[in-house]
């Protein structure tokens, strides 16, 4: 291996790390021009990422109310155990968030004021610092409820009863985006349907 500096580099530490485990006890300074030397690392650790076994949203589409929501969940396991499971909301300016754990499975419920169309980033770790990443299962859309008649109407932007029935029975539309469908377009909702 060569270890790539400057003159600035000189002293400063060079550690060893295979799969984020730093070796044991081997440390050297860097010495710019300096001859090879020959190291015994040792690496005590696990080196092997979670993996995530289950990683899903539902539902796809929800309100922009900020109560309506989206509930995440994943199944991730190590042999080792796992350190943090987070997601990073940022673009709907939440930030980076921690997954509730019971056992290996994970739950988040997201909640947005910000409507549009939005993939999140998904990371679990184990304690020796490797990481797992995914950046596509966890897809969602936030909908003003503007944005509903035409969303999921005809192209008219006005419902049928037929197309209020199929977005009651889809499974990937929120039960506040059915309310507030039903409640826009009949006097008593539910009741109705």
């Amino acid at each position: 291996m060569s270890a790539n500096g400057t003159e600035q580099d000189n002293g400063k530490e060079i550690i060893f790390k295979l799969g984020g485990i730093a070796s044991e006890p081997v440390s050297v300074t860097y010495e710019h021009g300096a001859n090879p030397v020959k190291l015994d690392l040792t690496f005590y650790g696990d080196f092997i990422p979670p993996e995530i076994q289950a990683l899903s949203a539902s539902p796809k589409y929800i309100l922009n109310d900020g109560e309506d929501f989206s509930t995440v969940t994943a199944k991730v396991v190590d042999d080792s155990g796992i350190e943090s499971v987070n997601l990073d909301l940022t673009s709907i300016e939440q930030g980076v968030v921690s997954l509730k754990s019971e056992g290996d499975q994970y739950t988040y419920n997201i909640v947005s004021t910000v409507p549009g169309e939005f993939k999140f980033k998904f990371t679990a770790s184990n304690p020796s610092g490797n990481s797992v990443v995914d950046t596509d299962s966890i897809s969602i859309i936030v909908l003003k409820e503007s944005q509903l008649a035409t969303t999921f109407g005809g192209s008219d932007g006005v419902f049928s009863s037929e197309e209020i029935e199929a977005l009651v029975n889809n499974n990937d539309v929120s039960s506040g985006i059915k309310y507030a469908v039903l409640g826009a377009y009949f006097a008593d909702g539910w009741d109705r349907i």
